[in-house]
């Protein structure tokens, strides 16, 4: 039995599958949201007020200090693996523990080099480091690995909703949506697209808006109400998000801009349908033809498990 750190920031919690799964190995794991697990509560009005001043004047934040601590106390514990997604949250103190530590490091970067460039540096206090983003492995020598299949079922027809569902937070991707929307509404198809942003800065009929990120369980229950998934790429992203896993998991067909997915194993062009920001339109055969099932050869590379396998496996 290992003794594993799991370390992230992501909302959604994808992390707590990988957790586990190394649990259900036999592993001790502990899977910490640096951001969540780690907030600190104020002890009342004054210490709201002492530190807004020591924001101001100092250039101190209680909330930032507290969670630096906790984050330094548990990479100084005693841990077979400490496995990290988003490195660039640690402080040039926390990467100074890691670099003198006995334990094997691993970092998994979901998020490009160019958009977040931290990771560059801290990256190089680990031992291993995976990334999604094949052109980042090239240039700086990560080990490739995809995201993965964390929720696997076959959808209920009785269950549909939605013809379409789509969920992510507000940028320059609202527009394309927008686009998708009125198709969709012109051919009367049911859809949920839903777009994460306090502050509401556009009104449409086309979507709805949430404050707030809704959690894995819910944005799964979605998914299963609907025949199809649709995936907006990011303008520095090439690597595939989970949207693709998720289609694969739960059997469904996708539409993406990604055009990189064309050369995955999993590609076929009767169940994934690429677009881009100019041709939006959608075909009506993609809604009416069946899908079509994945081999289960192909389909097993990308589930949890065997990405379990591959990231930990000098440590199972």
């Amino acid at each position: 039995m290992k003794k594993i750190l799991l370390l992230h920031i992501n909302f959604l919690r994808f992390e707590k599958y990988i957790a586990q799964e190394l649990k259900n190995r036999g592993h001790y794991v502990e899977e910490y949201n640096v951001i969540t697990d780690f907030r600190y509560e104020y002890k009342g009005k004054a210490d709201r007020i002492r530190n807004f001043f020591s924001k101001l004047f100092l250039n101190h934040n209680v909330k930032t200090t507290y969670r630096n601590k906790l984050i330094e106390n548990k990479l100084t514990s005693d841990f077979d693996v400490v496995f990290i997604t988003r490195p660039d949250i640690l402080t040039k103190k926390h990467l100074k523990i890691i670099e003198k530590s006995s334990y094997k490091k691993i970092t998994y970067l979901y998020d490009g080099v160019d958009r977040l460039p931290k990771t560059r540096i801290a990256a190089e206090y680990f031992d291993e480091v995976y990334s999604y983003q094949k052109s980042d492995c090239e240039k700086y020598g990560y080990k490739f690995i995809t995201n993965f299949i964390y929720n696997e079922q076959f959808p209920d027809k009785k269950d549909f909703v939605y013809e379409i569902f789509m969920i992510f937070k507000y940028d320059f991707r609202f527009s394309i949506l927008e686009k998708i929307g009125k198709i969709l509404s012109d051919k009367k198809l049911s859809y949920k697209f839903i777009v994460v942003d306090p502050d509401k800065r556009i009104e449409t009929k086309y979507c709805e808006y949430s404050k707030t990120f809704l959690s894995l369980e819910e944005v799964s229950k979605l998914a299963h109400q609907s025949k199809i998934l649709l995936d907006l790429q990011r303008d520095d992203q090439q690597g595939l998000s989970f949207r693709p896993f998720e289609a694969l998991g739960l059997h469904k067909k996708l539409i993406t801009t990604n055009k990189d997915i064309v050369n995955y194993d999993f590609y076929n062009p009767n169940n994934i349908l690429v677009i881009d920001e100019n041709s939006t339109e959608i075909p009506d055969a993609f809604f009416i033809t069946p899908y079509e099932e994945v081999p289960d050869e192909i389909l097993n590379k990308y589930r949890i498990s065997t990405w379990v396998e591959t990231v930990f496996g000098n440590d199972l």
